[in-house]
């Protein structure tokens, strides 16, 4: 069947949710690592609606690579090339353990981190884009 793991490759399902979560977590970085530059006395609105979306992201991450981890539980993966050496195969398959505790475990403990404070998780993610795009048209465009 089409999109179905073979023995050489994953599945379209696979693929689609690896790229879509990569590129989310390469997003959460950099929007991460510009909103956390901003001043909260001068740009506080627009890094409160960052935050927002931060937060909506990483959510968004976790419930992925939880439904990524259950294919991935149910559907078998190709076979690892078979001129790797065993310490290859142990070190391949303890990076994929490690890659799915961490992209399942940084959401959570963003999760965590936010979940003691009064504002809500918003999952409004066109409004804090739109509201983003409104400030950097008045900031960044000058």
């Amino acid at each position: 069947m089409a999109g179905q793991t073979t023995d050489k490759r994953y599945g379209k399902v696979a693929m689609i949710l690896h790229w879509v979560i990569a590129l989310l977590i390469i997003g959460q970085l950099a929007g991460g690592t510009f909103f956390t530059s901003l001043s909260f006395a001068t740009h506080s609105e627009l890094r409160i609606s960052l935050t927002q979306t931060h937060k909506a992201i990483g959510l968004t991450i976790l419930a992925l690579s939880v439904f990524r981890l259950i294919w991935r539980l149910t559907h078998k993966a190709p076979a690892l090339p078979g001129g790797m050496s065993v310490f290859e195969r142990l070190a391949a398959k303890f990076t994929h353990i490690v890659f799915y505790g961490l992209i399942i475990a940084l959401p959570i403990s963003g999760w965590l981190m936010v979940s003691p404070y009064k504002n809500d998780i918003s999952f409004n993610v066109t409004i804090h884009f739109v509201t983003f795009i409104h400030w950097y048209n008045i900031f960044y465009r000058c």
